[in-house]
């Protein structure tokens, strides 16, 4: 349940596309969650990157390539002409339900300390076997210690 002030939308393309890249064999990958910051709230998670990979993939572990990712942001920027931002972050995970390991609890810390971010939470989905389990963790600023999920 989220415990949010925040509406938060994702369009079924973007679940569909994070389908695609299940980790059923093979190495844990990921990338960026794009979208839109709304008023009144309302954030819409309208694309998720391509898997951005640099350097070590095992079945437990990547390195997101951050200068890729920096210039997928920038071009969707222009592109929306300012309208679509960083919202966050999604990776695979070898297990049906998936949930934050130590290094991703890490990775969140990190972000959220050096990075300047177009709101005060950050979207992390955590990309799991099955098709049918949806979960999302929202990480707030303020707070990083306070989680809410679906």
């Amino acid at each position: 349940m989220i415990n949010s002030k925040y509406q938060i939308n994702i369009d079924d393309s973007v679940f569909e596309q994070l389908h695609q890249y299940r980790q059923i064999n093979g190495s844990e990958t990921g990338g960026i969650l794009l979208g839109y910051i709304l008023p009144h709230d309302v954030i819409k998670v309208k694309k998720c990157s391509e898997p951005c990979i640099y350097g070590i993939a095992s079945s437990y572990t990547f390195e997101r390539d951050a200068e890729k990712a920096n210039q997928i942001i920038k071009q969707e920027f222009v592109e929306s002409e300012g309208k679509m931002v960083y919202l966050g972050e999604w990776h695979t995970h070898p297990t049906a339900i998936p949930s934050p390991s130590p290094t991703d609890k890490k990775s969140i810390k990190d972000i959220l300390k050096n990075n300047h971010l177009a709101s005060n939470i950050i979207i992390f989905i955590i990309v799991g076997r099955t098709l049918d389990y949806k979960g999302l963790s929202l990480i707030h600023i303020s707070e990083p210690t306070r989680r809410s999920y679906i």
